[in-house]
């Protein structure tokens, strides 16, 4: 699977001010990673923005400035229980 970071069992960080375009997933986890806080990150187009998988657990996300893009019909770019904000089209890169 491609995608731009995965993290398993691994508590207490900060994930800050990443960009990441165009992968099937942005962020993945899998496990407990208690105390993980995804802050000010931009996901463009691609697939899934984060993906918890195999009880993959992170803790809430509530208003911590993350923003996802989709450029194309695909799988939703939040998955369900993260609170973000999903805008329908991504800006201008040029």
């Amino acid at each position: 699977m491609n995608l731009f970071l995965y993290a398993q069992n691994f508590q207490n960080t900060l994930y800050c001010s990443n960009y990441v375009a165009e992968t099937p997933v942005g962020f993945s986890f899998s496990g407990t990673n208690s105390g993980t806080e995804l802050l000010d990150n931009t996901i463009v187009g691609g697939g899934y923005g984060v993906l918890t998988v195999s009880n993959g657990l992170i803790g809430p996300q509530l208003h911590k400035g993350n923003k996802w893009y989709r450029e194309t019909d695909g799988p939703p770019a939040v998955t369900a229980g993260l609170h973000a904000r999903l805008i329908n089209s991504a800006p201008s890169l040029s």
